[in-house]
């Protein structure tokens, strides 16, 4: 979890090819493993993953657009948040940081 949260501050060396390290302005890392139950794989339960994203200032908004370093891992995030957010339209970068970190080198 730590190389994640290094990778997105840019504190370690991206691995793919091509791609500085750091993460897109303004983003905030939520690493998913935090918001699953390591014994079963399966999502917290509504409490805690509120708590999770409340942790990060993430309460009752509906403009939040997940990223990550290819846009699978942020499926799972914001899958995770409209579980706790009724008006919350999942949205994810799809592109996510292989595409930001290649267009803003």
């Amino acid at each position: 979890m730590q190389e994640v949260k290094n990778r997105f501050l840019g504190l370690e060396k991206e691995p793919r090819p091509g791609l500085k390290s750091g993460s897109i302005k303004n983003s905030i890392c939520l690493p998913f493993c935090e918001i699953i139950n390591k014994e079963d794989k399966t999502f917290l339960d509504k409490n805690s993953l509120r708590k999770k994203f409340a942790g990060i200032g993430i309460v009752n908004d509906n403009n939040v657009v997940f990223s990550c370093g290819s846009g699978i891992t942020a499926a799972v995030l914001s899958l995770a948040y409209s579980m706790i957010n009724d008006k919350y339209l999942p949205a994810v970068y799809d592109g996510s940081w292989a595409e930001y970190g290649m267009i803003n080198k």
